[in-house]
């Protein structure tokens, strides 16, 4: 009788490296994914005899295409523009104010709103964009 000599095998262990990596995406993934709700709990408080009514609004100087100057919603001269923000500022006690002006306008007045309100004591000057989609 022949016998045949069989070629040994060699048995390779399983390579759990690419397992634990995807395990750890989908572990990922699902925890960034999921909403966490945070606990809520009713509460009926009390009320206060003082409230506060008066809200800080913030400061909105405003330059439209025409050139025209608003702090919020009161139309002020160029020459009027520094000390009416001055007072303004003053009264609210903000140091901040947020710049909205067309696309049209022409840059030396920006740079001339924007230096006077620093002037007047602005600290911070935020400017308001829009979002453009395409």
């Amino acid at each position: 009788m022949l016998r045949f000599r069989r070629a040994k095998r060699i048995t390779t262990g399983l390579n759990l490296a690419p397992l634990v990596d995807v395990i750890l995406l989908l572990l990922i993934f699902f925890m960034l994914s999921s909403s966490f709700i945070q606990p809520n709990i009713k509460l009926n408080l009390p009320e206060g005899r003082n409230r506060e009514t008066d809200r800080q609004q913030d400061i909105v100087v405003t330059v439209d295409r025409t050139g025209r100057i608003f702090i919020n919603l009161d139309e002020v001269s160029l020459e009027a523009f520094g000390p009416a923000l001055a007072g303004r500022l003053t009264e609210t006690g903000q140091e901040a104010i947020t710049f909205r002006g067309d696309r049209e306008i022409v840059y030396d007045l920006v740079i001339k709103v924007v230096d006077r309100a620093k002037r007047a004591g602005a600290k911070t000057i935020n400017f308001a964009h829009g979002v453009e989609l395409e």
